[in-house]
């Protein structure tokens, strides 16, 4: 799945998930399409590109929380994954808006 996550720019484009060096950090369980689902919290780090065009630049290693669920709805497996540095409290941010996620009824 992290794989997936480089290939379509999760966290911002240049953005690469080191998935050799993830750590888990807990989980909690939270409403997402009405069922109770665990999000596992992982730490590691990545590499971006900061800025775009020729003002860009690069930053390595940066520690980040990583959050990862999956949910059965109807005929789908829904995947969300949210990411936010170490140094910013966007836990509650980034739970709350997989949570809040949708997903067309197939009926």
């Amino acid at each position: 799945m992290l794989e997936r996550a480089n290939q379509r720019g999760i966290g911002g484009e240049g953005t690469e998930v080191q998935a050799d060096d993830i750590e888990e950090a807990g989980s909690e369980t939270r409403t997402i399409l009405g069922q109770e689902i665990e999000v596992s919290i992982l730490e590691t780090t990545i590499d971006a590109e900061v800025g775009g065009g020729d003002q860009s630049e690069s930053v390595e290693d940066v520690p980040v929380f990583l959050y990862v669920a999956t949910v059965q709805h109807e005929e789908d497996v829904v995947a969300l994954v949210g990411i936010h540095p170490t140094a910013v409290d966007a836990r509650n941010s980034v739970l709350s808006l997989m949570e809040q996620v949708e997903h067309p009824s197939s009926a």
